[in-house]
C-alpha cells in the first residue's frame, strides 16, 4: 500500500511465512519483506519509513518531530498492544479452521474482547475521527454454529 501511495512501480512476489524464500529475506521467516536492488528490509515500520524517504512522491510521514513521534507512538502501540488482542486472539482464532485446520479457541477469543473494547475506546478518545470498523467485524465475535 505504501508503494502504491508513493506511486512507485513494484513487483509483488507472493510468499508464505517460513518458506525458503521468506527465510532468506527475513531472519524470522515472517511477512512482509522488501527488496530494493541489493538492499533488503523486513518489518512493516522499517519498510514504510524507507519507502517514504527513498522514493519520490507525496510525503507519508508528518513534517514535525512531534508529529512523527506521535506517529511512532501509535505504530508502536499497534505492534506491541493492539496486535495481540485484535489479530492473535480474535482474527487468527476466527480464521483458525482455514489457516491452522483446527477449531477456534473460544476462551482465547472471549479473553480478547474486553481488551479490544478498551483499545478501541482509547483510539476513539485520542483520534480526531471515530474509529470506524467494517460491519462484518461483528461476525468475528460470533461463534460458529
Amino acid at each position: 500500500m505504501v508503494l502504491k501511495e508513493k506511486g512507485v512501480e513494484f513487483q509483488m512476489v507472493e510468499s508464505q511465512p517460513h518458506t525458503q524464500l521468506q527465510n532468506e529475506l527475513h531472519p524470522f521467516g515472517k511477512v512482509p519483506a522488501f527488496r530494493h536492488g541489493e538492499f533488503t528490509l523486513y518489518e512493516t515500520t522499517a519498510i514504510m519509513r524507507y519507502v517514504d524517504e527513498a522514493f519520490e512522491g507525496p510525503a507519508l510521514q508528518p513534517e514535525t518531530p512531534a508529529e512523527r513521534a506521535q506517529m511512532d507512538q501509535w505504530m508502536s502501540a499497534v505492534n506491541d498492544v493492539y496486535y495481540d488482542a485484535m489479530i492473535r486472539r480474535l482474527v487468527l482464532e476466527r480464521l483458525a479452521p482455514m489457516i491452522f485446520e483446527r477449531d477456534p479457541d473460544e476462551l482465547k477469543i472471549k479473553s480478547a474482547l474486553p481488551d479490544i473494547e478498551h483499545q478501541l475506546d482509547i483510539l476513539d478518545r485520542r483520534s480526531s475521527r471515530p474509529c470506524l470498523l467494517f460491519p462484518g467485524i461483528a461476525r468475528l465475535n460470533e461463534s460458529e454454529g
